[in-house]
């Protein structure tokens, strides 16, 4: 899905009565409506970048050097994170090295809940968690 597609999304936002809108600002850790804009276009950025980089079955297959319905088949037992994009089941890049799954994400992806938003489980998998700690510093599993 292209960027300019997303922006074009018709935004789900109402006008909130002003005590709502000052508990709003107080508490919603979002400043301004800068501060929302900018945080709506990072979300474009990171879904883009998502789906520019997830993988059709097929390329996943060619990659490992499995067959096609065998990827299908590891996405069911969770041994590989896979959602739809556009229609097609793709395969987010980052779980992949040259020619392997990362090893143990099927141990990761058995414990996620089933709903996670494909960017909240890319982010999980991508970013430095501080409760897994490797040497004094925080890792990003698996």
């Amino acid at each position: 899905m292209a960027a300019l597609e997303l922006m074009q999304r018709p935004a789900a936002t109402v006008d909130l009565p002003a005590h709502d809108r000052a508990f709003w600002e107080r508490h919603s850790g979002i400043a301004n409506r800068t501060a929302s804009a900018e945080a709506s276009v990072g979300n474009v950025v990171a879904q883009v970048r998502l789906e520019a980089d997830a993988l059709t079955a097929e390329e996943v297959a060619q990659r490992l050097q499995v067959d096609a319905s065998t990827v299908r088949h590891y996405r069911r037992e969770k041994k590989l994170h896979a959602c739809t994009m556009g229609g097609r089941l793709r395969f987010p890049l980052w779980q992949f090295t040259n020619h392997a799954a990362l090893p143990s994400i099927g141990r990761v992806l058995a414990v996620l809940p089933e709903d996670m938003h494909p960017q909240s489980v890319a982010g999980f998998f991508t970013t430095p968690q501080p409760d897994l700690m490797l040497e004094g510093a925080a890792v990003s599993p698996p």
